[in-house]
């Protein structure tokens, strides 16, 4: 039986940690990317709010948007609804794509459509779906389908 000398022990050692370490470490790589399964898929949900009684949308100016919380969607987590044109408005979830950095953390830029994040800087485009303007977010916010009746006031989100 060969003798292993210290230097060779110690460089072998290193060797089967860092394989180690670096195996054990990719889960938590692709963990970064778990915002996406924190999203509910579509649940067959729909809220339809009178905006003829609510106030605080309704009243939103053009570019300006809203942080509501409905508890049986989107896992709890509040949901951004922007005023985009005189009838059309548009909603996300406010969780981050970066860091699931949510709620009063991410809002909309005053007059100018665009949801910004506090955490990490990140900005999206709520004119034109969730679009990543700015990074670090690599991915576009999750968007709902929204109808608006201009005739009764109903604006309707689909979860």
């Amino acid at each position: 039986m060969d003798k292993i000398n210290r230097r060779d022990f110690i460089r072998s050692n290193f060797q089967i940690f860092g394989i180690s370490a670096i195996a054990s470490s990719i889960p938590l790589l692709f963990s970064c990317e778990m915002h996406t399964e924190l999203v509910q898929p579509t649940l067959g949900i729909r809220i339809d709010i009178d905006l003829n009684q609510e106030e605080e949308i309704s009243k939103l100016k053009i570019g300006w948007g809203i942080l509501k919380r409905y508890p049986k969607v989107n896992n709890g987590i509040p949901i951004i609804i922007v005023r985009i044109g005189a009838e059309h408005y548009t909603c996300f979830s406010s969780l981050c794509t970066h860091d699931s950095c949510f709620g009063k953390n991410l809002f909309v830029q005053p007059r100018r459509s665009i949801i910004a994040c506090e955490c990490h800087g990140s900005e999206f485009d709520a004119a034109n779906h969730g679009k990543v303007l700015k990074g670090p977010a690599e991915k576009p916010l999750k968007e709902f389908p929204v109808e608006f009746d201009p005739e009764t006031k109903i604006l309707s989100i689909f979860f």
